[in-house]
C-alpha cells in the first residue's frame, strides 16, 4: 500500500501545478509492482489508495467551486476508475501462464489502466476526463503520440513505459518485487494467497488431490516428481477415509504430507507460475536478460519514437491575425457576476484598448475572441448590451466571439458563443454541447434530492446545444471564408467534440472558458495542457481564452504563440494563427481508439476470467460415491 501512495503521488506531480511530465511514468511503474501480488479485490484497494493520492491534491480547485462534499465525490468517483483498472489487470492476467514480470504482463497493465482511464470520459453522466494520463505528457517526448492516436494514445504509451521499465528492474533485481507484497508474502511468496480448507486430516487430504492434479499439469523437472508423490498420497488418504481407527488416521497424515510436496511441487516448478521473486531467480540467466533487454528496449522505443512523428506549425492556408480578451472579474465568489453588466463592461473596456492598439500599429484583426461568460447579459434580449457590443465591434473592424447565455425559461438555459458583426448583431451561433453535470445542471434531481437540498442550488439546468462548433466568416486580409472551431470550457477534454469541429473544416480552434470560480488553483492551466495536447492531436493553432485567466495562443505543434496572462489581471494579446487544412491520424480516426482501448482490455479479462473458472474446474477433484 505504501508504494501504491508514493506513486499516485508522483502521478499527482505529473499534473499542474507542478507539470513533471517524467513523473506520470515512473507513478505508473511503480504501480504495476504495487499490484503484481494481489488478485481483483486487494488489487482494487491499492489502487483505489494510488487514485485518492492522485485527484484529491489536483482537484481543489472544485473545492474552491462547490465545497468538500462535491469536491470529495469528485476525487473518489475519479479515483474508483483507476481502481477499476486492477481489477481489469488481474483478471486479464489469468490468460499468462506465468507470473514472474514480464513484457506481456506490462503490456495487459497499460491497456487495463488506459481503458479504466479512458472510460472516465463517457460515464456516468457523460463522463468526466479530468486528470486523464495523456494530458500530463504535453511537454514531453511522448506527446507526439496525439498526432497519432489522440490523448488515449498517449496516456497508453506513458503507463506502458513506466510498466516496461518496472519489469526491466524487477528482472534485473527480483527483489524488489516484495515492494508491493504485504509482510506474510514476503515472508512465504511461493504460498501467498492460498486457501485452506477444510479443518480435519480427510479435508487436508482432498485439498491434497487438487494441489497434486494442478502439480501434474504445471510442474517440471522435479516438480513433476513431487507431484505424483502428492497423487499416491492423495490415493492412500481417499481409502483412509472409507476405513476407522488409527490406520486410517496414518494414511491422512500421510495425504497431507503428499500435499505438502505438492505444494512445493507448484511452488518450484519452472512453468507453475508460483512465486513471483523466486520465478525470476530461478529463471535462466538467458530468459532474464531477453526480458530485461526486451523490457528496456520497449520502454525506450514507446518514448522516443514519436519524435519522428511529422508534426508541424506551418501554415498550410495562411494566417490568421486574431485578438484576444481577458476582461477579468471579482476574485472572490460572492463577487461573481454580483453586479449585472459589470463582466461586459470589463471585456468592453479590454477591447476598447486592443482597438487602440490595433489602429496604432497599422495591422487589422481578422477576428477578436472574448470568453465564456463574458457577458453577463443576453445582448439579443437587452438593447444596452446590444448596443455596447455592436460599437465594440466597429471601432475593433473585425467580427468578435461573444460568450454568453440564453435563457428559455426560469428553468432551462443555453450556453453559447454567439459571432457578431458590427451593424448585423448575431450571425452565427454555437450551444455548448456537453454541460458539466452537477456544476451547469443537475441530473436524477428527485434522486440526489433524497441525500442533501443542495442539489436546488443550481436552480436553472443548462441545456445541451445540437450542432457542431465551427463559426465561418470572411476574412478580407485572405479574401475568402475562414472556418473557426469553437469549444466551450470543460468540452476540450472530451476527446469526440474537439475532433468534431476539426473534422467539420475547422482552420483554427478556439476554447472559450470562464475559470472565475476556481480562485487561484490550478485548474486553469491544467487545462491550458489539454489545449495544448488538442493542439497537437488535431494539427490546429488553438487559443485558450479566459475571463480571468489562464490564456493564451498555441501554435499547431503545441507550442507558445504567446506568453500565458496572470490570474485575475485584465489582459490582451494579438497573435497570427497558422491556418492548416490537412487531416491528422488522430482526426480521422476519431474517438475509435478510445472504445477500443476500452473494449480491448475488458474483452482480455473476461477471456481470462474464462479461463480461469475453466481451470478451476479442471482441477476439482472427482468425487465417488462410498
Amino acid at each position: 500500500m505504501a508504494v501504491a501512495l508514493v506513486a499516485g503521488f508522483l502521478s499527482y506531480l505529473a499534473f499542474r501545478p507542478s507539470g513533471w511530465w517524467f513523473a506520470a511514468p515512473v507513478g505508473l511503474g511503480l504501480l504495476y509492482v504495487a499490484l503484481r501480488p494481489f488478485g481483483p479485490w486487494r488489487g482494487f484497494a491499492v489502487a483505489l489508495a494510488f487514485g485518492l493520492v492522485q485527484f484529491l491534491p489536483m482537484l481543489t480547485w472544485a473545492y474552491n467551486a462547490a465545497g468538500f462534499l462535491p469536491y470529495l465525490a469528485l476525487a473518489l468517483t475519479s479515483a474508483v476508475f483507476l481502481a477499476l483498472g486492477a481489477v481489469l489487470f488481474a483478471f486479464s492476467r489469468f490468460l499468462l501462464r506465468s507470473r514472474a514480470p514480464s513484457l506481456p504482463d506490462a503490456v495487459l497493465f497499460a491497456l487495463s489502466f488506459t481503458a479504466a482511464d479512458t472510460f472516465r470520459q463517457v460515464f456516468p453522466f457523460g463522463g468526466f476526463p479530468w486528470g486523464r494520463l495523456g494530458f500530463t505528457q504535453v511537454d514531453g517526448p511522448m506527446a507526439g503520440w496525439a498526432w497519432l492516436g489522440g490523448a488515449p494514445l498517449v496516456g497508453l504509451a506513458a503507463a506502458l513505459v513506466g510498466a516496461a521499465a518496472a519489469v526491466a528492474l524487477l528482472t534485473l533485481f527480483p527483489g524488489l518485487a516484495s515492494l508491493g507484497a504485504a509482510p506474510a508474502q514476503r515472508r512465504a511468496p511461493g504460498r501467498a494467497g492460498r486457501s485452506r480448507r477444510g479443518q480435519g486430516r480427510a479435508g487436508r487430504a482432498t485439498g491434497g488431490v487438487v494441489r497434486a492434479r494442478r502439480a501434474r499439469t504445471h510442474g517440471a523437472g522435479a516438480g513433476a516428481a513431487r507431484a505424483d508423490g502428492a497423487t499416491t498420497g492423495a490415493v492412500r488418504a481417499r481409502r483412509a477415509r472409507a476405513r476407522s481407527g488409527a490406520d486410517a488416521d496414518g494414511r491422512a497424515d500421510g495425504a497431507v504430507a503428499g500435499a505438502v510436496r505438492a505444494d512445493k511441487a507448484h511452488a518450484d516448478g519452472a512453468g507453475s507460475g508460483g512465486g513471483r521473486a523466486r520465478a525470476a531467480e530461478g529463471a535462466p540467466a538467458g530468459v532474464r536478460w531477453r526480458t530485461f533487454v526486451s523490457a528496456l528496449a520497449t520502454a525506450a522505443a514507446v518514448t522516443a519514437a514519436p519524435l519522428l512523428a511529422p508534426i508541424s506549425a506551418a501554415a498550410e492556408n495562411g494566417t490568421l491575425r486574431i485578438g484576444a480578451v481577458q476582461g477579468d472579474v471579482e476574485v472572490t465568489a460572492e463577487g461573481l457576476f454580483a453586479r449585472q453588466r459589470e463582466v461586459l463592461e470589463n471585456h468592453v473596456e479590454v477591447s476598447r484598448e486592443l482597438a487602440a492598439e490595433s489602429a496604432a500599429s497599422g495591422r487589422d484583426l481578422d477576428v477578436v475572441l472574448w470568453p465564456e461568460n463574458a457577458t453577463d447579459i443576453d445582448p439579443r434580449t437587452d438593447e444596452q448590451a446590444y448596443d455596447v457590443i455592436d460599437s465594440v465591434a466597429a471601432e475593433l473592424g473585425a467580427p468578435v466571439l461573444v460568450g454568453a447565455m440564453q435563457y428559455v425559461n426560469s428553468s432551462n438555459r443555453y450556453n453559447q458563443g454567439l459571432l457578431w458583426r458590427a451593424g448585423l448583431g448575431v450571425v452565427d451561433i454555437y450551444s455548448k454541447q456537453h454541460p458539466a453535470p452537477f456544476a451547469e445542471y443537475m441530473p436524477a434531481r428527485s434522486f440526489f434530492r433524497l441525500f442533501t437540498s443542495k442539489v436546488d442550488l443550481i436552480n436553472t439546468d443548462m441545456l445541451p446545444g445540437s450542432g457542431v462548433g465551427v463559426m465561418r466568416f470572411e476574412a478580407a486580409v485572405l479574401g475568402r471564408e475562414v472556418a473557426l472551431g469553437d469549444i466551450i470550457c470543460f468540452e476540450v477534454a472530451y476527446d469526440s467534440l474537439v475532433a468534431d469541429v476539426v473534422q467539420a473544416g475547422a482552420e483554427a480552434v478556439v476554447v472559450q472558458t470562464n475559470n472565475a470560480s476556481f480562485g487561484f488553483s490550478e485548474e486553469s492551466t491544467q487545462q491550458f495542457a489539454m489545449t495544448r495536447l488538442r493542439a497537437i492531436e488535431h494539427g490546429r493553432s488553438t487559443v485558450q481564452i479566459s475571463t480571468v485567466g489562464v490564456s493564451a495562443a498555441v501554435a499547431p505543434d503545441g507550442s507558445l504563440l504567446t506568453p500565458l496572462t496572470s490570474l485575475y489581471e485584465p489582459a490582451y494579446f494579438t497573435a497570427d494563427l497558422p491556418l492548416r487544412t490537412s487531416i491528422t491520424p488522430a482526426t480521422r480516426i476519431g474517438d475509435f481508439i478510445g472504445w477500443a482501448l476500452i473494449a480491448g482490455p475488458v474483452a482480455l479479462a473476461l477471456s481470462g476470467l474464462g479461463a480461469r473458472l475453466v481451470q478451476s474446474r479442471q482441477g476439482r477433484p472427482t468425487r465417488h460415491r462410498p
